[in-house]
């Protein structure tokens, strides 16, 4: 045989050992088409079960739509959505027991809308038994203290709305449910922290209003638990005090009168015999100076910085040293207070700073003077 013959016959036998391969590939890749329509397919059909089209919504009850909304699936938050638009109709058609249900689960006040929902669902269910379902719910072992904070949100959004309508009756029987908050968080042994929790909320809507509110809730209880002989009671208003202070009434003589009582709380926390009240009125004595620096009186501040920096960076305890260092970090970011911080950054590494001889102290210590790494006006020596 030639050898171009051969040559021939070679190339025939190559094509013929490719042909399947061909084969095989093509239907690869029909089998990968038909599988990706599939999972579109499915996928679609999530989506359609996920978010509810307007057609079902339309037909469904408002109690089958609660139901649903209770449950933390795809679309929940449009679901909310809907339902808070029709709000009228909803307390309309649901009884009492499926409102109550709804904001017994936890899922359901978990984003704003439903908290919305919520606050509407207090006028048909009752505030004295919604006061009662709260309580039964933080007082469980079960309940996280977020879920605490939205019942807490549910509650201030009904007090504004309350205060928006004008309903002066609803408004005032919720400030007694605060005040109930507030005399569990001082004094209820188990679940105070819970209750605090419930309050958080309260902070960050201050405005002339809530400020009000918050001073007529609080003072019953406040004032005479922070000088209660008993230890946990009076670290318990140390910590509900601290973070809310000023308290500010609408009344400006009432307020003018309070600034130094206020003022002289703080002093006398600092210098209370439980190390956890020291502590803890150190750290957040520090951060009030550095929001409220300019309006301060000279006195004040001075007799503050000499309790902290002269006693407390030496006390016996090694949390309440560690408490100085870490409050003085926050002094540092108020322009107000470069003077006044930088000597007392002098004095306080005179005393012990970094040859403190408890390690934690020392690396709290350090960890202060990294913060003045690349500081404008006070240098690290």
């Amino acid at each position: 045989m030639s050898r171009k013959k051969t040559d021939q016959c070679a190339r025939k036998n190559r094509s013929a050992g490719n042909e399947p391969t061909f084969l095989f590939n093509a239907l690869e890749v029909q089998k990968l088409k038909h599988k990706g329509k599939n999972m579109k397919t499915r996928d679609g059909n999530r989506e359609d079960e996920g978010n509810m089209s307007k057609l079902d919504y339309e037909l469904s009850s408002y109690s089958n739509l609660l139901v649903k909304a209770m449950k933390p699936i795809r679309g929940q938050k449009q679901l909310l959505k809907r339902l808070c638009l029709d709000v009228d109709e909803v307390l309309e058609k649901c009884t009492v027991n499926e409102l109550r249900r709804a904001v017994y689960e936890p899922y359901f006040i978990t984003s704003l809308e439903g908290k919305k929902l919520a606050a509407h669902f207090i006028s048909k269910i009752g505030v004295d038994k919604f006061w009662m379902l709260v309580k039964k719910v933080v007082t469980s072992e079960k309940t996280s203290k977020t879920q605490c904070a939205n019942y807490g949100e549910v509650l201030l959004l009904a007090w504004k709305n309350a205060m928006k309508d004008g309903a002066h009756r609803l408004q005032h029987r919720l400030e007694r449910i605060f005040m109930d908050v507030v005399y569990y968080a001082l004094q209820h042994l188990r679940c105070n922290k819970k209750f605090m929790a419930m309050l958080e909320s309260f902070g960050k809507a201050r405005n002339k209003q809530v400020d009000a509110m918050i001073y007529r809730t609080f003072e019953p209880n406040l004032w005479r638990c922070l000088k209660a002989a008993n230890e946990t009671v009076r670290c318990n208003a140390c910590c509900l005090f601290l973070p809310f202070y000023p308290f500010v009434s609408d009344d400006d003589i009432e307020n003018a009168e309070n600034v130094s009582l206020q003022q002289g709380i703080i002093i006398d926390l600092l210098k209370d015999d439980s190390y956890v009240i020291r502590s803890e009125a150190c750290r957040r004595t520090l951060f009030i100076l550095s929001a409220y620096f300019d309006i301060f009186p000279l006195d004040f501040i001075k007799q503050c910085l000499t309790q902290i920096i002269d006693i407390l960076s030496v006390d016996s305890i090694v949390s309440v040293r560690i408490a100085v260092y870490e409050g003085m970090r926050d002094l540092l970011r108020c322009g107000s207070a470069l003077n006044a911080c930088e000597r007392a950054l002098k004095c306080l590494f005179d005393n012990r700073g970094i040859n403190d001889r408890c390690d934690h102290v020392r690396l709290a210590a350090f960890k202060l003077l990294n913060a003045l790494v690349g500081h404008r006006f006070i240098k690290a020596c």
